[in-house]
């Protein structure tokens, strides 16, 4: 048990050093910004101290990371990191769903797309272009919504907004609100019709599986 508060004392103040330097913060700063004393800081950034949650989530705030990071929880330093993730795994298990379903002999068109005005709550068809207002400046690169936020890169930096924060910093008009998904089996005449809402069950039953395995994997290895 020693041992292995050691090693994490010894990763956490070593990330809490990085993160400080990355923002070309001084001890004396990140001092005055936390709360916390000098030597404080350096008893946690040399590894004499633990660092606590409580100080973790300071940090955090004033370093723009994520507490768990800090923690050595896992290796995502910003939350964009972990949502761009997120929505890449998601990405690939639609992709994966798309090619299974055409070996099975089926085919997926989006048939509708709705988005509400954000002035007047009409929803309207993403379909007509001439109805969408969703132009953003050209350093900035949607990359998804994910848990009510929308993540997405500008000037090549990975940001993440709340979705309305998002809405209102770049004066978007339309929000995205269903979808429509149309499910056809070779060239049979009945079609079978899939909200956004259901693929994504779809998907959450896929990972739910996948984790019962790896959850089954380990169990077999400690076992052994």
């Amino acid at each position: 048990m020693m041992v292995e508060e050691e090693k994490l004392n010894t990763t956490t103040g070593g990330r809490l050093r990085e993160c400080r330097k990355a923002l070309y913060l001084t001890l004396e700063q990140l001092a005055e910004e936390s709360g916390y004393s000098v030597q404080h800081i350096i008893r946690i950034e040399k590894d004499r101290q633990r660092m606590t949650l409580e100080a973790a989530e300071i940090f955090s705030s004033v370093l723009h990371v994520r507490k768990e990071y800090l923690l050595n929880q896992d290796d995502y330093k910003t939350l964009a990191e972990k949502q761009k993730d997120d929505l890449d795994i998601s990405n690939d298990l639609t992709n994966a769903l798309y090619e299974l379903l055409s070996i099975l002999g089926y085919s997926i068109e989006q048939t509708e797309a709705v988005y509400e005005d954000i002035i007047t709550g009409k929803l309207r068809n993403l379909h007509r272009p001439e109805d969408v207002e969703f132009k953003l400046p050209d350093n900035i690169r949607y990359i998804g919504n994910t848990n009510g936020y929308v993540v997405f890169e500008q000037s090549g930096n990975l940001q993440t907004l709340k979705e309305e924060d998002f809405i209102k910093q770049f004066s978007i008009r339309g929000k995205f609100k269903s979808a429509k998904f149309e499910l056809t089996y070779y060239d049979f005449p009945d079609k079978v019709i899939l909200t956004d809402d259901e693929l994504t069950q779809i998907l959450d039953e896929i990972l739910d599986f996948v984790k019962f395995i790896m959850d089954r994997q380990k169990d077999i290895r400690k076992d052994k």
